[in-house]
């Protein structure tokens, strides 16, 4: 008879935790990928109107990766051409782009945008290099030049 007791307990007992852990289990293979939106702001957020930048020139590489675990995947890499940096607009008339990175899958999957300014004034460079990972769909990134 205590046999039978026992064995009844570790039944139940499994069968509660089957219980518990059926609904994290079902929403991992259920959960189907979205798509990650974003907007890129790029504008100059200094004034360039000084003499001292009649020749510089400012050019910004942006690459968007979707990582799962140690895997990259590459979705966007784009180069936004070389201009003054006089004729950046400024904030309140930003360049907007919107960028959409399909099949997310929001619990396995980051996506990180990574830009590099690069500076040009009569043949010397600087570049500066920032990193965002999206945690929210329709994020704003601000790239201020």
């Amino acid at each position: 008879m205590t046999k039978y007791k026992y064995s009844s307990w570790m039944a139940a007992f499994i069968l509660g935790l089957g219980i518990m852990s059926y609904k994290p289990v079902k929403e991992a293979i259920m959960t189907k990928p979205v798509e990650q939106a974003f907007t890129l702001a790029i504008y100059k957020d200094l004034d360039y109107s000084s003499a001292a930048y009649n020749y510089t020139y400012a050019q910004v590489h942006i690459t968007v990766e979707k990582l799962n675990g140690s895997k990259s995947i590459v979705e966007l890499d784009t180069t936004f051409d070389n201009q003054l940096l006089k004729n950046y607009p400024t904030i309140e008339n930003a360049q907007l782009q919107k960028v959409t990175i399909p099949n997310v899958f929001a619990n396995k999957e980051e996506v990180i945008v990574t830009y590099v300014l690069t500076y040009n004034s009569n043949g010397s460079l600087l570049q500066m290099q920032n990193s965002k990972v999206l945690k929210n769909e329709n994020e704003h990134l601000d790239i201020g030049i």
